[in-house]
């Protein structure tokens, strides 16, 4: 507490340790604050903890030229606020809390021999600028780096394996993390993803210096277009948090995991390719993108994110987690994923018929036109979040489980089109949907008012549902729509193969397998298909086309 200390009656302003001792023990001149120079021999091998703490005047420490320094004990520096600058000998293997609040510290040295750099090392140096990591150093302990503010760039050598609880929040200068290996990078564990429990809150522990520092740079170069190698099988939680550079992401056949958190707040990535080899996320959860890996890359309404796959079926049956881009924090109902399989956009999706579970969030933030339910399907619980689908038409017999608030959440959802004599079953079970939902027409004779649209829904509900297009369609109890053409009403016909039979004393409306008054004027058939019809007529003229290679 005399905060002073007196040498044969003289009071020590330069404290200078005798040659020949061994071992300064912890608490040694803890609180001694009126030395600002310390000078330590070459026959010193440890320095105990908190040996110099709150030695608030020194603002010198050197050490012998040949030293034997080991081992410097927990604190051992800790709140010598005066002190600017030091260079450890590379002769010291242990580092933890050293420098902890050492606020006017702006260099310093990690000696080579460090392997662990333990917690609070330089926690509190809010003057510290820069930093050299040794090439061998495999851990950055809990708080390391906890809020040195001026620390503009940190170098991670590829040997580091784990990066702790924390280790640079409040690093707010930090403007870029410097790695060589990108392998290495994705291999490393993060404390935030460690010691995470069911409270957790995962803006709360900011182990990834790429969390402030948003720019990551491979051997010196901006990364913005990140390969993920296929000697990467696992992609840990938080690697990529905050990276803010990265605009496209392409991860070669190989990786199969991709973690929590891994790409979470990437702001500015707007192009996604995945491989057809991910298989797990979560230790509990084989075939599972786990939760949040790519959440929050969206904060302006008007981006989107193109997202590319190989294999449209292993993509559906696996859980999403919260999805590729769940932007549900900052922007509300945004449809904001174009999904491509085999490199064309999809805005059609039919699901495969082997898939009985559609998987977690699945279809989620995705643009679409329609989506085909199988026949088999029996759970599609929180598969439609925030998606835009205006039809969707189900195969199965039986209502899928759906959970509301996810079908809810759908955006121009207007139609709903179910098997012939379902109806009960789909509007008992998706009962919050049920103004909408609608029976396929199993066999193609329209009746009442119809329009082109309608008469179009009606063939896209048949095709969909049934799973093949009719070969004709039967309109002769129907009221067409006045100004309906030849084109209108053979919108989406695809190969041209079907027959349309219209009201008698139709005018207007003629053309190549139009059927009015039991009379056509001309028929094609294209490449042998099968012309189911439901009434005797006449044609003056009938074409069928057959493509045969040319070898043939």
């Amino acid at each position: 507490f005399a905060k002073k200390i007196y040498l044969n009656g003289r009071q020590v302003n330069e404290l200078t340790i005798p040659a020949g001792v061994t071992e300064i023990k912890p608490f040694a001149f803890n609180n001694c604050s009126r030395f600002s120079d310390l000078s330590i021999p070459n026959s010193v091998t440890s320095i105990g903890d908190y040996a110099f703490l709150g030695c608030n005047d020194l603002e010198n420490v050197t050490f012998g030229k040949n030293p034997s320094l080991t081992t410097i004990g927990t604190g051992a520096f800790r709140s010598c606020t005066a002190l600017t600058g030091i260079t450890l000998p590379e002769t010291v293997a242990t580092l933890s809390g050293t420098f902890y609040d050492c606020t006017n510290l702006v260099s310093a040295n990690v000696p080579a021999g460090v392997t662990e750099l333990g917690p609070n090392t330089f926690n509190g140096c809010k003057k510290l600028s820069s930093i050299t990591l040794p090439s061998l150093m495999t851990i950055i302990g809990n708080w390391a780096f906890y809020n040195c503010s001026a620390l503009t760039r940190i170098d991670i050598p590829s040997s580091v394996e784990y990066i702790g609880t924390e280790a640079f929040k409040g690093c707010t200068g930090l403007t870029g993390v410097y790695i060589t290996d990108i392998a290495a990078w994705c291999n490393v564990k993060f404390g935030n993803y460690q010691y995470q429990d069911s409270n957790w809150a995962p803006d709360m522990k900011e182990s990834n210096p790429l969390i402030t520092g948003h720019n990551l740079y491979l051997n010196d170069e901006l990364v913005t277009d990140l390969v993920i190698p296929s000697t990467v099988k696992d992609i840990q939680g938080c690697a990529f948090w905050g990276a803010e550079c990265l605009t496209s992401l392409t991860m070669e056949e190989g990786v199969e995991t991709i973690g929590d958190y891994s790409f979470y707040r990437c702001t500015n990535l707007r192009e996604i390719h995945l491989p057809s080899s991910i298989q797990t996320i979560s230790a509990n959860n084989v075939g599972e993108v786990s939760r949040n890996a790519f959440s929050d890359l969206i904060r302006d309404k008007n981006a989107r994110v193109a997202v590319y796959i190989s294999d449209l079926e292993l993509w559906l049956s696996r859980n999403l987690g919260n999805g590729i881009a769940r932007t549900s924090y900052y922007i509300d109902n945004l449809d904001c994923i174009d999904l491509y399989v085999d490199g064309t956009l999809t805005r059609d999706i039919v699901v495969p018929e082997s898939i009985t579970k559609l998987g977690e969030n699945a279809l989620a933030e995705l643009k679409l036109n329609s989506v085909t339910l199988p026949s088999g399907l029996e759970s599609c619980t929180e598969s439609f979040y925030l998606s835009t689908i205006p039809t969707i038409y189900s195969r199965s017999k039986f209502a899928p489980t759906v959970n509301g608030t996810s079908l809810g959440s759908v955006k121009g959802l207007t139609a709903i089109y179910v098997p012939k004599g379902r109806l009960n079953n789909y509007t008992s079970n998706w009962s919050s949907h049920a103004s909408i939902i609608k029976e396929a027409p199993d066999e193609m004779a329209l009746s009442g008012n119809q329009t082109s649209a309608s008469i179009l829904a009606s063939k896209l509900a048949h095709a969909a549902v049934y799973g093949t297009a009719s070969s004709y369609v039967d309109l002769t109890g129907a009221t067409l729509e006045d100004g309906m053409t030849e084109e209108t009403l053979k919108e989406g016909d695809g190969d041209g193969n079907i027959l349309y039979f219209l009201p008698k004393g139709t005018t207007g409306i003629s053309g190549d397998n139009i059927v009015v008054g039991n009379t056509a004027e001309r028929i094609v058939i294209t490449d042998g298909a099968d012309m189911s019809v439901p009434y005797d007529f006449t044609a003056s003229d009938v074409v069928i086309q057959r493509t045969i290679a040319a070898s043939s």
